[in-house]
């Protein structure tokens, strides 16, 4: 059966580590969830970031099913593309984002990067609108609301390297 196996804190960093990658991800889309619920009690509108990879599939999945929350107010952005590939290919991380989680949850703006744009370095420096969250929350830094989510496997590797 899933589930969470251990739960501490590094540095104000709470890491919870749960049985396997299925359990962890479903966990990380509640957590997320209940967040973007709450942040939208605050403000007006949420803009976010998402990655895309075959590795984000049951945290996407269970993110767009979660209750409550008014995806109108959410201004969505991916978080990278690859330089060249046609927004219709099936590589493409745009393309990934709209099958498993935008079309679902129909979010109020969705904004995609432009693999084939004629200067991507232009691109690269095109501003948005400031981003409240991004997902998965991948810590590179310390955040007073981080939560670190691992599956066993990768918290021993992540163990073997301290």
């Amino acid at each position: 059966m899933s589930q969470r196996i251990r739960s501490f804190a590094v540095e104000g960093l709470k890491v919870e580590i749960f049985s396997d990658r299925k359990a962890m991800r479903e966990a990380a889309g509640q957590a997320v969830a209940g967040r973007m619920k709450n942040l939208l009690k605050e403000r007006e509108k949420l803009c976010m970031v998402f990655a895309a990879a075959p590795s984000q599939n049951e945290f996407l999945e269970a993110l767009s099913q979660s209750p409550g929350i008014d995806w109108k107010r959410v201004i969505a952005f991916h978080l990278d593309e690859y330089i060249g590939l046609p927004s219709t290919a099936p590589q493409n991380f745009g393309q990934f984002l709209r099958v498993r989680l935008f079309e679902k949850v129909q979010p109020g703006e969705v904004h995609y990067l432009n693999g084939t744009v004629q200067d991507p370095e232009a691109a690269r420096r095109t501003s948005m609108e400031p981003v409240t969250t991004a997902c998965p929350a991948t810590i590179l830094r310390k955040h007073e609301n981080a939560i670190l989510f691992l599956d066993q496997d990768s918290a021993r590797l992540i163990e073997s390297m301290s």
